[in-house]
């Protein structure tokens, strides 16, 4: 059993080039080769459409099974059947395999300027149709173009092995049981295109056959195609590669195939609101294992990364070297991955930068587990958010990933920065993305699918935590789903698949919504299965309460308490925060005040210390009025 890595569909990363500089923002970036696990399971570099055949393309000894592998690849038009095919022809030449091209739709031009617009690194001479000063075989194999209106007169008079020729006659008469054209004018093959046929097959014929496409055998000559392909695939080619529209996304057409073709591939197109939406699914593969279900498709033109200033390449994923197919697995193929992994122990602390907070959690935030922050705007959620992600690399020097829906790259890099000099002194945040231990992924608002989503995280989740011993994420603001991303907003398993995904790759994640009118009860799914819940809302206090509540905490509320008139009844509006579920078996609806301490802030003199600040509620004081 032969093993063929097609190295489609390979998966780069995006990271800061250190020795970089670049005038905008002294940060550039470079790509690379992906190395990536699932939890514990490495599997290094990695191209999505080899692992969806279990790691590589198996071709059994045809010398042993006496027929060549057959693989069918079929759907409707433009679901990317042929640029497919010529790339498994590409990436099956350079491991040093002859292929054969055959095609009944395309020309010798057309397929090079495919070569050209997908940036592949193979010149016009090693993809193209026979000439007459062919030198026989070069450094490595052609892939040779021949056009079915030609095709019968390259056999004439070629002196090359009888079953060689028994092959081409077998290739040509399969292509005239149907619609073949047969009007060529005034053709004729000159003596050098003779000897450099001859010397080109008289030692070996083609390993790899492809034929696009079988759209011109007519319906009801299918039978005589059936015995005719059958004779073709023992005739000497290790893998034979068929092409056939069809009208529907797999079953009928390719039914006819099943008992003949050991891999069937599906690729269909859909259109949503306007979106082209191109799927692959391996309906069966005889000779090894494989990924079930439907994954996106898509056809990426050639790569211009290095042309693009640090925000176009931070937001060029995929990130990749040249053109062509490019699959994002489905949320349910990451899922698959990670079932079988055992639960983890009792859940620990992440302390956060707030030590009151703290006390409140047993320790901090469920580490390498999720929680959410749900509550009214202005709640400080998004502050409490970057302040622990900051904490985690600052103090902690660990990695940090926002994915960021409302506010672009800039506007988090300058709440970031605030932040960081008020909180720890420091004065800006490049030094940590250059270092690779913060990210900021900012998603455009469209019809990105749930797929596209997830890979992008995905593949920074993996390149952080190969830079850094733990990794945090913060999900910021999950209101904006359903607006920005609606596509994502559909897919019901979209945010429980990525906490499950994050939870299984041991990340601590803190997801931010809106609990307000118009947003959904469950928050797409986070309210079940998030391990801490925290609900953050603005309530009206007493100042007497206001005060009672701070006094412990703070030595200038103390003395302001103290002060007081008994009958004082004047209103005091802040955010409270409090425990709606924990894991950990904290008792839910208890927590505190939490207010962003400036010098805007009224109170700010009587605080010890400015930024966000957390006090617990004291059992003597009522909680406040909800606002």
């Amino acid at each position: 059993m032969a093993s063929y890595k097609t190295n489609i569909s390979k998966i780069y990363w995006c990271k800061p080039a250190s020795n970089r500089i670049h005038n905008e923002n002294n940060i550039d970036y470079k790509i690379e080769e992906a190395e990536i696990s699932f939890g514990n399971e490495e599997k290094g570099k990695v191209a999505w459409f080899d692992e969806l055949l279990d790691g590589s393309l198996k071709i059994p000894d045809c010398k042993k099974t006496q027929r060549a592998t057959t693989i069918l690849l079929c759907g409707p038009p433009g679901s990317g059947k042929s640029t497919l095919a010529q790339q498994i022809a590409y990436n099956l030449m350079q491991q040093k395999l002859h292929v054969l091209y055959v095609t009944t739709e395309s020309s010798e031009e057309w397929l090079q300027q495919k070569v050209k617009s997908y940036g592949w690194k193979l010149s016009e001479e090693n993809f193209h149709r026979i000439q007459d000063n062919d030198r026989g075989r070069p450094e490595f194999p052609h892939i040779h173009i021949l056009e079915t209106n030609l095709f019968e007169y390259y056999l004439r008079g070629i002196n090359i092995p009888t079953k060689t020729k028994e092959f081409f006659e077998a290739v040509d008469g399969l292509l005239k049981t149907g619609k073949a054209i047969t009007s060529i004018g005034n053709f004729s093959i000159s003596r050098g295109q003779q000897k450099a046929i001859s010397k080109l097959l008289e030692n070996e014929m083609p390993e790899v056959l492809i034929l696009d496409s079988l759209n011109v055998i007519e319906p009801e000559k299918r039978s005589e195609l059936f015995n005719k392909f059958s004779q073709l695939a023992h005739l000497g080619p290790k893998l034979i590669i068929t092409i056939l529209d069809s009208s529907t996304n797999a079953s009928h057409e390719s039914d006819y195939w099943a008992y003949l073709c050991d891999t069937i591939i599906n690729l269909g197109k859909k259109i949503v609101r306007n979106y082209l939406i191109r799927t692959i699914e391996i309906v069966k593969a005889r000779y090894q294992s494989h990924v079930w279900g439907t994954h996106q498709l898509k056809i990426y033109g050639v790569s211009n990364f290095d042309k693009m200033n640090p925000t176009e390449k931070k937001r060029a994923h995929p990130y990749r070297q040249e053109g062509g197919i490019f699959i994002f697995p489905s949320i349910h193929y990451y899922l698959s991955n990670y079932k079988r992994l055992s639960p983890e122990g009792e859940i620990e602390g992440d302390a956060t930068k707030l030590d009151n907070l703290n006390n409140l959690l047993n320790g901090g935030f469920p580490k390498n587990k999720c929680t959410g922050f749900i509550g009214n705007r202005g709640g400080h959620k998004s502050h409490l958010g970057y302040l622990h992600i900051l904490k985690k690399i600052v103090d902690d020097r660990e990695g940090g990933l926002i994915i960021s829906l409302r506010d672009d790259e800039g506007i988090a890099k300058t709440t970031l920065n605030k932040i960081l000099k008020q909180e720890f002194g420091k004065e800006s945040i490049d030094n940590y993305i250059r270092e690779d231990r913060l990210e900021i992924l900012y998603y455009p608002p469209g019809y990105i699918t749930p797929e596209e989503f997830f890979h992008k995280m995905f593949i920074s989740i993996q390149r952080l935590k190969k830079n850094c011993d733990g990794v945090t994420l913060l999900f910021n603001s999950l209101d904006q789903l359903g607006s920005r991303f609606p596509l994502c907003a559909e897919e019901k398993i979209f945010i429980p698949g990525m906490i499950e995904t994050l939870n299984a790759e041991n990340v601590t994640s803190l997801f931010i919504g809106v609990q307000e009118p118009g947003q959904p009860p469950e928050q797409y799914g986070l309210l079940s299965m998030a391990d801490l819940l925290i609900n953050f809302k603005k309530n009206q206090f007493t100042r007497r309460d206001y005060f009672g509540h701070l006094k412990e905490s703070h030595a200038g509320f103390k003395k302001l308490f103290e002060e007081l008139n008994e009958n004082d009844n004047v209103k005091i509006e802040t955010v409270t925060l409090n425990i709606e579920r924990f894991a950990g078996g904290q008792s839910p609806k208890f927590g505190g005040i939490i207010e962003l301490v400036d010098k805007d802030y009224d109170n700010h003199q009587y605080y010890t210390k400015k930024g966000l600040n957390f006090s617990l509620f004291s059992n003597e004081f009522t909680k406040g009025q909800t606002q």
